[in-house]
Order: structure tokens, then sequence, then C-alpha cells
């Protein structure tokens, strides 16, 4: 029975029980009539010790609500530094986040986390809306762990890609990784890392897509996959610009041949 309580409390517990018990003696009913009032007694403390644990959730439930709003005002600011938009605009925004947070199963900070991302690559507030929303799409159906991540993967593809909206990406992205031996987030991070130059030596999105696929099939490792499908791409390409970005990888460039000039000849 002490377990749980202070020395104080136990005390006080001894100390009802024993008067309950000199009450019954008292009064000649120190059989049925005891038990049913220990019984009384034992009703008291066990509501006494429900009070006393739901008090410290409500302390615990206050912490919590505490540390989400400590969290949305930081969003807030960050948000406030890369828009225009005004302290209003940005005000009902946030309650705005909350409805599309529950539409996309995620919360309404990594929401507004995401919006800040694209507004600070100059994306309009609009834009910036619709594309964070798809940013917690591309967490939900991937392994990525944190909205920073699945948004920044999600930035690298949409800007190789210009020609398709977000959300057809992250379609490709799922389906594959759905039906073949690679995650969808891996395959977002390869096009992370490989997109930009696979793109300029003419590779459409599934074309990318189909490379980093074969690739991590055979080490199941997509950094060195995209790595070293970007290293091929840019000895391929043969420009100064590729060899100055393959020497920058730290590649050896002994052997790398230059084909055409360099764009800013």
């Amino acid at each position: 029975m002490k377990e749980g309580l202070t020395g104080e409390e136990f005390d006080a517990v001894v100390q009802g029980f024993e008067r309950t018990k000199a009450a019954a003696a008292d009064a000649g009913s120190v059989g049925a009539s005891f038990v049913d009032g220990l019984k009384q007694r034992i009703r008291s403390l066990g509501q006494y010790l429900l009070s006393f644990a739901s008090f410290y959730r409500i302390i615990g439930v206050f912490r919590k609500a505490f540390t989400i709003v400590k969290d949305l005002d930081t969003a807030m600011t960050e948000m406030r530094k890369v828009s225009e938009e005004s302290v209003e605009t940005l005000s009902r925004y946030q309650f705005e986040s909350f409805d599309m947070a529950d539409k996309v199963g995620t919360t309404a900070k990594q929401i507004q986390d995401s919006t800040a991302d694209w507004l600070r690559l100059g994306r309009t507030f609009e834009q910036s809306k619709t594309l964070a929303e798809q940013s917690t799409v591309l967490l939900n159906v991937s392994e990525f762990e944190n909205i920073n991540d699945a948004t920044q993967a999600l930035v690298s593809a949409t800007q190789a890609y210009d020609e398709l909206d977000a959300q057809t990406i992250i379609d490709k992205l799922n389906l594959i990784g759905n039906n073949f031996a690679v995650s969808t987030s891996d395959l977002a991070q390869g096009l992370q890392n490989a997109a930009a130059v696979l793109k300029t030596q003419g590779n459409d999105i599934d074309q990318s897509l189909a490379l980093l696929t074969a690739g991590n099939l055979i080490g199941q490792d997509i950094s060195k996959a995209s790595m070293g499908i970007r290293t091929i791409s840019l000895r391929i390409s043969g420009t100064e610009e590729a060899k100055d970005e393959v020497k920058d990888m730290g590649e050896d460039i002994d052997d790398f041949v230059v084909r055409t000039k360099s764009k800013t000849d």
C-alpha cells in the first residue's frame, strides 16, 4: 500500500484507519459495519489517488500545450522573415494550416515550416501553401523522417522537372517505391543528387527514375548509385563546367575528355 505514496500520505492513511476502527469498536460494530466503513475509506483513498494523478496529467497537458504554442510562434517568425504577407494574413493561414494538416495527416507546424522553405525559394505565398501541402504528402507516403528532408527532395525534383507539377512527381516516386526494391524516399534523394545533371543530358523524369532504380539494385545504396550516375552523366557531357564539377566532387579528371566548349565561352 505504501508504494506510490509519500511518508506523510501513508501515515495519514494509517491514522484514518485507526480512527475508523476505534469509532466502530465504540459503537459495538467491529463486524460487518466495520468492514463497510473500511470499504468506504478505501474508496476515498482511491478517489484521492486518482485526483492526485489527474492533477499531474493536467500539468503535463499544459506543458505540452506551451511547447506547441512556442513551436507555432517560431514557425510564424520564420514565415514573416521570408514573406511579404501581412501578419494578419499569416495568422489567418496558421489557423487554415490546422485543417490542411488534418487533411494530409500531419501537423500544422510541419505545414508552416514547409511553407517557409518554399517561400525562401522565391515561390509566391499561394504557391508555397500548395507545395507545403504536397511536401507533407511526400512525407507521409515515403520513409522520410521529417518535413525538411521531404521538402528539400521535392524542391530539387520540381526545379529539375519544372514542366511537371509536384503531385505528378510524388505519384511517380510512390508508384516505383511500391513496386520495386527501392524506397520512395531513396528515389527522391536520388533525384536530389542527380536530377539536374540528368535533365541537362536530355533524360526525362521516367528515364531518370529508371536509371536510379536499376543503379540501386546493385549495391542497395542510393547515395552511391545516384552520385555514380551523376558523375557518368557529367563525363558524357564533356564540358569544362562538367569537368570542374567532377573535380569538385573529388574525382580524378586526368582522363576527362572535353568535347564541347564551355557555355561561358
